[in-house]
């Protein structure tokens, strides 16, 4: 039996965009898991990229990471190409 996971390329690059915008912030985990009302685990689940991010928290997400959804898209679409 295979268990290994297969990520969708996509949801990757929007995990690594979000990533990179915590890092570039210096934003205390505690602003995230506010600002999503997600666990701090789950939290970085998302950012990890192992977890898939409902449109609906991705704007709480992008607000808190000082992004729009328009640039969340454009630069992971540029990942993913």
């Amino acid at each position: 039996m295979n268990t290994e996971i297969v990520r969708d390329p996509y949801n990757t690059a929007v995990a690594s965009v979000l990533n990179d915008a915590y890092k570039r912030l210096n934003s205390p985990m505690t602003r995230l898991v506010q600002a999503t009302g997600k666990s701090k685990n789950t939290v970085l689940r998302y950012l990890a990229g192992e977890r898939d991010i409902r449109v609906a928290e991705l704007k709480k997400f992008a607000g808190a990471l000082e992004l729009s959804l328009g640039d969340i898209f454009a630069e992971a679409d540029r990942r993913v190409d």
